[in-house]
């Protein structure tokens, strides 16, 4: 308990002795991003950096998301060819839920493989954003120069609110008003 007790007042004695130093360092800090020429130098060095990191993202989705088909096409042939036609007498053996397999799907179902519709699912929701010609979605519009993201932006927010009426639209629930019981 002693050491645990002079443990904790020596770091409470080197951080009361560093706290001067803490409030400098974040006034130099809060300073530095309060010079204009600073940050737009700096965020354009963020700007070169994110749009090849972009590219790079960009050229390796679209790798991907061509070599999924073709692998959930595999994986189905592959397990009927393994488990139906080569393993079908074991598999038949094998009891499930109270009864003998018919075939092997139990094991290669689409629910949890490559042929998972929930994978195409989910490729088709990344590929609403990695492939978006959005400008902000796609984040290009973040790296023009300031007065062309100043012009563009009444345009965005005209769009974005369309797109909020929109998903509201979708998302209220369809309600007869004043409908009698008997109409038809």
């Amino acid at each position: 308990m002693q050491d645990a007790k002079l443990a904790v007042d020596g770091a409470l004695s080197a951080f009361r002795a560093n706290l001067p130093r803490l409030s400098a360092a974040r006034k130099a800090y809060d300073a530095l991003f309060d010079d204009r020429a600073f940050v737009t130098e700096y965020r354009a060095s963020v700007a070169a950096e994110f749009l090849k990191r972009r590219d790079a993202a960009v050229k390796a989705f679209k790798s991907l998301d061509a070599q999924i088909p073709a692998l959930a096409e595999l994986y189905t042939l592959l397990g009927d060819f393994t488990l139906n036609s080569l393993l079908g007498d074991t598999v038949r053996d094998v009891e499930f839920n109270g009864s003998n397999l018919e075939d092997g799907a139990v094991f290669t179902g689409n629910a949890d493989s490559w042929a998972a519709p929930k994978l195409a699912g989910a490729l088709n929701e990344v590929r609403r954003y990695v492939l978006s010609d959005d400008p902000i979605k796609g984040g290009t519009l973040l790296t023009e120069d300031l007065g062309t993201i100043a012009a563009a932006l009444p345009e965005l927010a005209e769009q974005r609110f369309e797109e909020w009426q929109d998903d509201l639209a979708a998302s209220a629930p369809m309600q007869m008003r004043n409908a009698h019981p008997w109409a038809l």
